[in-house]
């Protein structure tokens, strides 16, 4: 018997758009098509990355799951819930010191819970064992262009004792699965310039560098 990597995709939905506490349930492909997305609950709509045990797992695919076999046999990934605020606040907190922001976990506790409370984010955790070691956050959005929906992966972090484990890739999958499951076009991030580690790690996942538009902001606070 062989390890290997399975994704597992709970097919219940709530309808009556985001945030909406009156929704009917209905099926995915409805879901797709709809202003919906899947209840931030933990159980509805929850991906879970999970490892199980096949029988035939050669070549090709057996190289492409290699990078998990070696040290995540305990890694979970899942749709992360309210419930999950006091794991997530000291990553999200060292995320933010990563990109030369102080520490403010009072901050980041009230804006995590904004974003749960009115279903604005979609968030995965790794989990090993039974401690959070890393977390993404997704962000809704819509392409003009493509007439269709789109997410940006505004957030990806790893705690330092966790990394080379596979929990970044592992996050990296269940957001483009989550995005496929909910009929996305596209998944969309940006990196500090500097971070190359980071670079490695998108390209080695199959992300490519954006050559033909350059990015553009203005601050208004």
């Amino acid at each position: 018997m062989t390890l290997a990597v399975r994704l597992r995709s709970q097919e219940r939905w709530r309808s009556g758009g985001c945030g909406s506490p009156h929704g009917g349930m209905i099926g995915p492909e409805r879901a797709r098509r709809g202003a919906c997305f899947p209840e931030n609950d933990g159980v509805l709509g929850m991906l879970v990355l999970e490892v199980s045990q096949i029988k035939d797992c050669h070549g090709p695919r057996a190289r492409d799951i290699g990078w998990l076999l070696k040290e995540a046999a305990s890694l979970i990934v899942r749709q992360a819930t309210i419930n999950d605020l006091d794991a997530l606040v000291p990553l999200f907190d060292a995320y933010r010191q990563f990109y030369k922001q102080a520490s403010d976990p009072d901050g980041a506790r009230a804006f995590l819970k904004d974003r749960f409370e009115h279903q604005q984010s979609v968030v995965f955790v790794a989990c090993d064992v039974d401690q959070v070691v890393g977390f993404t956050q997704l962000f809704p959005s819509f392409s003009s262009t493509r007439m269709a929906r789109t997410f940006i992966l505004n957030d990806l972090f790893v705690s330092p004792a966790a990394r080379r484990t596979g929990a970044g890739r592992a996050l990296l999958n269940a957001a483009c699965e989550y995005g496929r499951a909910v009929g996305a076009s596209r998944l969309s991030l940006s990196t500090a310039v500097a971070n190359v580690v980071a670079q490695s790690v998108y390209e080695e996942a199959g992300w490519t560098r954006d050559t033909e538009f350059q990015a553009y902001a203005i601050s208004l606070i």
